[in-house]
């Protein structure tokens, strides 16, 4: 016991190292210590009224779980954008526990982190790393440059579920056990439900991982997957047969609402929206919220520059360098080393552009995957397999260093220190949450002394600046914290004849074009209209 103690306490300071180092290195100045808000007031504010919607739903305060109360009359609402249905529960106990909406979606953002670091973790340890490989794969994995960089998109936060499903996929190739792929469905489900994004990315990245891995595979390994199947028991086979059916049917009721949403609003993304979404070679060059290195990709012109941050880092780079090294030397994890570094490989050429043209657009026709727009995206699953790299660099460099050789403790001291340097000096976005009030209380104030339970909000722009996204947040956030709707609305898509609101726009237009898109009933609009109250905030014409 005494020997084992020291061990233990050694291994529970090297997980807690890196740990502590990106809490307190980059999520606590994210979030300002739970004074500000990651993102700006756009997606960070939508992302808020979708979890207080959950909330409220939970808490019985909401009957309609896939209608909140904006965009007023249009139904299905919540399907127009991620839901956070697998995610929500931080937020529900946060905000059950009596902090604020903003306070609460700080812990939701900086517990999604923390659960990607410990779920790559165990997953390291479950592949054999030892725990320092393990910590440092982990950090790569949930603090890397590309990660920070989708701080304005809260919704890709938990990523979690993927380790733990590539885990799963790799254990049953390994083992010839084809029961366990159970686990693999029952991951990639809980992926779907905390992002569908990432849960169709984790879906390309397991099949390409599946197709690199049989390969590889001898005729004698595959048929040993049907000699191990038959000496599973019936109760393992009807187990691992109803999780699977189980956690795929789940998966297919859910999109089955986003396919029928989509349809019924017609739902679709043009090729150049993709196309200028796609990664191309500059944006794995691009990190611009990092003084170090935003001078590598700072004279690319870029579309949507900002779904372009796929930089990795340099020390990312040094180890994926070194991994590759190990992999060419033979030495080290050469099986896993293959595995993960072919499906990074092939993951970046299927949704690389080069000069307009991409593999990838074969995929986007595909029902579903093309309403999949941000495809850049597709790195915060990527990091998985590169973080898989970065572990076997480390432990293929700490055994080197085990044999006296300096240059090896040299190189992983100077890769480690770049690497916890990079995330150190990445600037976070964030806003106070007193901009978050402050942006309320100016239209809580516009409001009248009086309104019924009834009553329909819409509030117009007070400023030609302003961009049009923070009234129409605002009139969400306001409407929702009154327990009233609003015609006000702003998602990842927007109801057919939706006319974004300036000053000059009355509920009228908005109503009236509802009508003509066959979305609501003539008399409708009418007791809609005398039930509005109608705040501007700028006079028309002014």
């Amino acid at each position: 016991m005494s020997n084992r103690l020291p061990a233990a306490l050694i291994g529970g300071l090297i997980f807690l190292l890196p740990l502590t180092f990106g809490y307190f290195g980059y999520l606590m100045r994210a979030v300002d210590y739970f004074s500000a808000v990651p993102g700006d007031l756009g997606d960070a504010r939508f992302n808020s009224v979708v979890l207080e919607h959950l909330f409220r739903w939970a808490t019985g305060r909401e009957l309609d779980l896939w209608t909140p109360r904006f965009f007023y009359p249009v139904h299905d609402t919540l399907a127009f954008s991620d839901n956070h249905f697998g995610s929500a529960v931080v937020y529900v106990m946060s905000r059950l526990a009596g902090a604020s909406r903003e306070v609460s979606f700080d812990v939701w953002f900086v517990v999604g982190a923390l659960l990607n670091y410990v779920a790559f973790f165990i997953v390291g340890r479950r592949l054999g790393f030892s725990v320092f490989a393990a910590s440092v794969g982990a950090f790569v994995y949930a603090f890397a440059i590309p990660a920070l960089s989708k701080e304005g998109h809260a919704q890709l936060t938990y990523r979690f579920a993927a380790p733990l499903a590539f885990l799963a996929l790799y254990e049953s190739v390994i083992q010839r056990r084809i029961l366990l792929l159970w686990r693999v469905a029952l991951w990639s489900a809980l992926q779907f439900y905390c992002s569908i994004y990432l849960g169709l990315f984790l879906c390309f990245l397991l099949s390409v991982s599946a197709i690199v891995m049989l390969v590889m595979m001898t005729p004698p390994e595959r048929q040993a997957w049907l000699m191990n199947y038959r000496r599973e028991t019936w109760r393992q086979r009807a187990f691992s047969g109803i999780v699977a059916i189980a956690s795929a049917a789940a998966v297919a009721a859910l999109l089955a609402v986003y396919f029928r949403v989509g349809k019924e609003y017609g739902f679709s993304r043009s090729a150049a929206d993709i196309g200028s979404m796609l990664p191309r070679l500059e944006s794995y060059l691009t990190a611009d919220r990092d003084p170090w290195i935003s001078w590598l990709g700072y004279s690319f012109d870029l579309p949507a520059r900002y779904e372009h941050q796929l930089f990795l880092g340099f020390g990312v780079v040094a180890l994926m360098f070194v991994a590759t090294h190990a992999l060419w030397r033979r030495e080290g994890r050469s099986h896993l080393a293959r595995v993960a570094g072919t499906s990074t490989v092939l993951l970046f050429l299927l949704t690389l552009s080069i000069g307009g043209v991409s593999l990838y657009y074969g995929f986007a026709v595909v029902p579903g995957v093309n309403a999949i727009r941000a495809v850049g995206r597709i790195i915060l699953v990527m990091l998985m397999p590169i973080a898989i790299l970065c572990s076997i660099a480390v432990e293929w460099l700490g055994a080197k260093s085990e044999h006296r050789t300096w240059p090896s403790r040299l190189a992983i001291t100077a890769i480690l220190l770049v690497l916890g340097t990079e995330t150190v000096t990445y600037v976070p976005y964030h806003f106070p949450i007193s901009a978050w009030q402050e942006s309320k209380e100016k239209l809580l104030s516009a409001l009248p002394d009086k309104i019924s339970s009834d009553a329909v909000l819409y509030f117009t722009s007070s400023s030609k600046i302003e961009p049009f996204y923070v009234t129409e947040l605002t009139a969400m956030i306001v409407a929702q914290d009154l327990g009233i709707t609003t015609i006000n609305g702003y998602s990842g898509n927007f109801p057919p004849g939706f006319v974004f609101t300036d000053e000059c726009v009355s509920p009228l237009t908005i109503l009236t074009a509802y009508q003509s898109k066959g979305l609501v009933d003539e008399g409708d609009v009418t007791s809609i209209h005398r039930r509005t109250v109608h705040v501007a905030l700028r006079a028309c014409g002014s």
